[in-house]
């Protein structure tokens, strides 16, 4: 007989993107880049942090906190279409389980986590009032409403395609976790706002597109 303790996160989130392989970065969306440091020691700001490469296109753009008025300006851009600065981190001790990262769980074990989290085929039920693990097993369309809150934000683990239409809120983190493997989806329309982070499994890739804010 045996008992055991872990906390809902491990790993340290000081970025609002995070995915294994190559970002494609295309839609007109903006991210609020994390300034007080980044996860390779450096203490530069971190927008993205990935094993592979971060590629700016369309009309993204990520800038500080102070620079940001409904949108990341262009002109005082880190980074944006052509252009990778210093917050676009690629790094070659990127975590070989991301999903290990976060939980302490290995993403072979994920069943550990799930069990402990509110299991939904869909996002349809999802509101102002939702908060800790949801984990879906499906789609995840967001509803025409805000999901999560500041004090009670959400832990969403999705493990199908994920998009939103509308100017609504998201509190909290999405960690995107396709067990059949594949590009991991996420379209976000309309100006819709997410206050957390986007996270990518390891095994996938990311096409991110959309009129969003991250910060």
């Amino acid at each position: 007989q045996g008992g055991y303790y872990y906390p809902l996160l491990l790993g340290h989130i000081n970025t609002p993107l995070a995915a294994a392989g190559n970002v494609p970065l295309n839609g007109n969306y903006s991210i609020v880049t994390n300034s007080d440091r980044s996860n390779d020691g450096s203490n530069l700001p971190v927008s993205a942090w990935s094993s592979g490469v971060v590629t700016p296109q369309g009309s993204f753009a990520t800038c500080h906190i102070g620079d940001f008025d409904d949108s990341c300006p262009f002109s005082s851009a880190i980074s944006k279409a052509g252009q990778s600065g210093e917050d676009l981190v690629t790094d070659p001790d990127f975590p070989a389980d991301l999903f290990e990262f976060l939980f302490g769980v290995p993403a072979a074990e994920y069943e550990t986590i799930k069990e402990d989290a509110e299991v939904v085929a869909d996002c349809n039920g999802l509101g102002p009032s939702s908060n800790g693990i949801i984990w879906v097993t499906g789609d995840c369309n967001l509803p025409n409403r805000d999901v999560g809150s500041a004090e009670n934000p959400v832990f969403l683990v999705v493990e199908g395609a994920i998009t939103s239409n509308g100017s609504y809120d998201l509190y909290g983190l999405i960690y995107l976790f396709n067990l059949a493997g594949g590009t991991a989806s996420a379209q976000f329309n309309g100006d819709y706002h997410i206050h957390g982070a986007l996270f990518v499994h390891n095994t996938l890739s990311l096409n991110l597109t959309g009129n969003f804010v991250l910060e």
